[in-house]
């Protein structure tokens, strides 16, 4: 008998998909960003390892917009942002953004810079990350996945509701500039493969 396990609910390393939720999106509400904000693709030690960050595609291109670096998913880029989100607000705050988020106890409190670019210690289902993913369609809130809302039994028509929590994670602001800037991903990394 194989060893059976759900794959909705088995955590996994997210990779570049946590730059959406932790480098990027909050910089529009603590550090006044906008999706045109100049960042700065360099080859550095961001994480003060001895060596330095790279890039899927292996290159470093300097100056771009925010949107742009989302599009071309630039690890340097997702990282010096939460540094500059870790300056700006403390561990302690993404500890708590983490739990915001919905991601286990464990991996909040183990927070990093490296979680930034879906690294070191950040595990994820793919149903919590469609769950903090939530918040880019609901203004800021996160709501969590659930199957029915509501249902009417026949016998008496009682109606029965279900009430999914919601968690205010971002403002409603962030949460529309960052599905602005997703949407011009796909038209970005089009346009850098050729």
């Amino acid at each position: 008998d194989s060893v059976k396990h759900d794959n909705a609910t088995f955590a996994r390393q997210p990779g570049s998909s946590m730059k959406p939720l932790l480098a990027y999106c909050s910089t529009f509400d603590i550090l006044g960003w906008s999706t045109e904000h100049q960042v700065n693709d360099a080859k550095k030690d961001y994480w003060r390892s001895g060596t330095y960050l790279n890039n899927s595609d292996g290159k470093y291109n300097g100056r771009m917009s925010l949107a742009y670096a989302l599009g071309v998913s630039k690890n340097t880029t997702a990282a010096a942002a939460m540094l500059d989100l870790i300056d700006a607000k403390g561990y302690n705050y993404w500890i708590d953004f983490c739990r915001k988020l919905g991601y286990d106890e464990e991996v909040a409190a183990n927070f990093n810079e490296q979680y930034s670019i879906g690294g070191s210690d950040m595990f994820a289902s793919p149903v919590q990350q469609a769950n903090a993913y939530s918040i880019f369609a609901n203004k800021g809130k996160r709501v969590d996945a659930h199957f029915v809302r509501n249902a009417i039994r026949r016998t008496d028509k009682k109606e029965f509701n279900t009430n999914p929590e919601t968690v205010d994670v971002i403002s409603e602001d962030a949460a529309f500039m960052m599905s602005y800037t997703s949407r011009s991903e796909e038209r970005f990394s089009r346009n850098a493969e050729t």
